[in-house]
């Protein structure tokens, strides 16, 4: 460890020149000369050890945590998934049923293109049939009433 000698009188008297006030001047030559602290280089190895151990401790932590969060990710995305599953075989389902149905729409639309024609050979048969019983009531002379 070496220690610097420092003229204070000269200091001090450079730095008013400087525009620094006296006191201050003053305070930082005394804060100069005094003898630094002790610092042997076993205690600075030893405090930065220290320091190390500390970190790695919370690194440890953090280390810890983010293993957790990335289990709890994890377990979401399966989660997801088993739900995208059963999704998947709902809505195959709901195609199947969509099927059946199209299917029977398609019938239903059979049976009433059958009754429209139905409904119509039925009316030309009702009008044939007005037609003869008008012919009939007419060769017969009878009125029809009103």
């Amino acid at each position: 460890m070496s220690v610097v000698a420092i003229d204070t009188h000269a200091f001090i008297k450079r730095m008013t020149g400087a525009g620094m006030p006296e006191a201050q001047a003053e305070v930082l030559a005394e804060t100069l000369a005094e003898p630094p602290l002790p610092i042997s280089r076993d205690a600075v190895v030893e405090s930065v050890e220290r320091l190390g151990r500390s970190i790695d401790r919370r690194f440890m932590v953090v280390d810890q945590r983010i293993t957790d969060l990335e289990t709890k990710v994890d377990t979401g995305f399966l989660e997801v998934r088993a739900c995208l599953h059963r999704l998947d075989h709902h809505m195959g389902g709901l195609g199947q049923r969509q099927d059946s149905l199209e299917q029977s729409m398609g019938g239903i639309e059979q049976r009433q293109d059958r009754l429209e024609h139905n409904m119509g050979v039925l009316m030309e048969n009702q009008l044939h049939t007005n037609r003869s019983v008008d012919a009939i009531m007419a060769h017969l002379g009878i009125t029809k009433p009103m």
